[in-house]
């Protein structure tokens, strides 16, 4: 059973100035470990809301996608020509492997993006993020960073009009009662989602992006959760997107 969500937090929409980077929306992933393209939410928006934009050539997803299960399975997306930068797991009673991955879409854009692996379908999830105006060949700034825990790990960019992102995946059992609830508070929204299988797994995800970096490094706040049992799975990521 797949539940997708907009968590709480700070909202806006935002594009830079002298045309940098802008949003054109996001998908979480639903049965089947796919996220929809073609019916894109605006940032901060309940999936399902339908009030993005439409992705176009030249547009660059960025998919923070993950697992929860109890053994380390590397993540990989079906569709052909995805990136992927930064992959983690955290060994712990309800394990978590995490990853991020790009694609600057051509004329014919992608009409989904699909987490895969040889592990349980019902444990996966990930939150699609659509960009317009970002280098293309070069999307990430730098190297994203990574933690093993719900505080988002710091990052620092290099080039002026930088957006970041920060990510969070949580293992956990449904009889847990774990969630990711709201985004860091020096940040804002993106969306998210939980992905069960009622019995064994649960995954819950957020992402959230922060727009006025100008220099030095950039930390962001804990992101807000309930941890059901010490044994829960953490993976956060920390990525910076380059513009054109």
């Amino acid at each position: 059973m797949i539940f997708r969500h907009g968590l709480a937090g700070l909202t806006h929409k935002a594009a830079a100035a002298g045309g940098g980077i802008s949003i054109v929306g996001w998908a979480a992933s639903g049965a089947g470990r796919s996220a929809d393209l073609t019916a894109l939410d605006d940032f901060g928006s309940a999936a399902g809301t339908g009030d993005g934009g439409t992705i176009a050539e030249n547009d660059v997803v960025f998919f923070a996608a993950g697992y929860t299960n109890v053994t380390n399975v590397f993540l990989g997306v079906d569709e052909a020509g995805w990136t992927k930068s930064t992959e983690t797991y955290h060994n712990n009673t309800d394990d978590v492997e995490a990853a991020i991955f790009w694609k600057a879409m051509g004329p014919t854009p992608d009409t989904a993006v699909t987490v895969t692996d040889s592990g349980a379908a019902l444990s996966h999830g990930g939150t699609a993020i659509v960009l317009r105006g970002v280098d293309t060949t070069t999307p990430l700034d730098v190297t994203p960073t990574t933690v093993l825990w719900y505080t988002g790990p710091a990052i620092t960019p290099t080039t002026a009009g930088s957006w970041i992102f920060t990510t969070l995946h949580l293992g956990s059992t449904p009889a847990d009662g774990s969630s990711v609830d709201t985004a860091p508070a020096n940040m804002s929204n993106v969306g998210g989602g939980t992905a069960t299988d009622g019995t064994t797994y649960q995954l819950d995800w957020g992402a959230a992006y922060y727009t006025a970096w100008t220099s030095g490094s950039f930390d962001p706040d804990s992101w807000t959760r309930t941890a059901g049992d010490a044994g829960n799975g953490h993976v956060g990521i920390t990525f910076a997107v380059r513009p054109a």
